[in-house]
């Protein structure tokens, strides 16, 4: 001090306070980075959970639409064998129908029912005059026949049977000696 005086000191002390300051000062920059740096990377993870999160979320919806879309598919399926059943179904019944009224018409004919008088089926006649709104099953003979035509054939064949069987009875019981015929009919008979 007595050499260089009160003053030197306050001037050693100001230099050492500059050279701490700057030697501090990139210490503390470096500091600050560093937090800067724990701050991104913890906004990092934060974005990336979230993503993840995201991801998860899409990946449910995503499986969920592909069951839903599954379930979808197969009901269709299902529909469309189902429909295709009853359609073969339908074939099906049409042609038993159509075979039912050719093998009725058939057995009408063959019995003689249209010589009853009161013919559904009389010449020049419509086949069914009075059923318009009935509903139509299948062809013959170029004609529309429907259930209630099939109906009415059927009556009227039980009615020539029963006819038949009574004019048979009745032959049979006048000659009671003589032999009864032996009645065969076959398949082919109705055909």
């Amino acid at each position: 001090r007595r050499v260089s005086g009160a003053s030197f000191v306050d001037d050693i002390i100001k230099v050492f306070i500059k050279n701490e300051e700057e030697q501090f000062s990139p210490f503390q920059h470096v500091q600050d980075i560093i937090e800067e740096l724990e701050k991104t990377n913890e906004q990092h993870s934060a974005l990336r959970r979230e993503i993840d999160e995201y991801k998860q979320e899409q990946t449910s919806a995503e499986e969920a639409k592909d069951v839903k879309l599954n379930k979808l598919e197969n009901s269709l399926e299902n529909a469309k064998q189902d429909r295709k059943k009853l359609y073969e179904a339908g074939v099906n019944g049409k042609k038993a129908i159509e075979t039912l009224s050719t093998r009725v018409m058939a057995l009408y004919f063959r019995l003689k029912c249209n010589e009853l008088g009161d013919d559904i089926l009389a010449p020049g006649s419509q086949l069914t005059l009075n059923l318009q709104s009935d509903r139509k099953m299948t062809m013959f003979s170029g004609q529309q026949v429907s259930e209630r035509d099939i109906l009415n054939l059927m009556e009227k064949i039980d009615t020539r049977s029963k006819q038949i069987i009574q004019a048979y009875h009745r032959k049979s019981t006048t000659n009671k000696n003589s032999r009864r015929p032996t009645v065969f009919m076959s398949p082919k008979t109705f055909e």
